[in-house]
């Protein structure tokens, strides 16, 4: 998702998450949560298991999000 962001539009840095929040039928865990951000020069992807409800796993998600976008943005391009 996040090279597909890179390649047909404008922005500079990209961010996409996915995974599984509430229940589901995929024998997933609930919280499973991929979170990437990335450049043109580098993407980074990372594998969360979040706790909690659907609303509190959204939320943790949006946080870890937005703290890899901002170190990413650092130059700590580990996130």
């Amino acid at each position: 998702m996040v090279n597909g962001l890179l390649l047909n539009s404008k922005c500079d840095i990209a961010v996409a998450t996915t995974g599984y929040a509430d229940t589901n039928t995929d024998g997933k865990q609930v919280g499973l949560t991929y979170i990437a951000v990335g450049d043109k020069n580098n993407i980074i992807v990372e594998e969360n298991c979040f706790k909690g409800d659907r609303t509190s796993v959204m939320e943790q998600a949006t946080n870890r999000a937005l703290n890899i976008i901002l170190n990413f943005l650092k130059g700590e391009k580990n996130g």
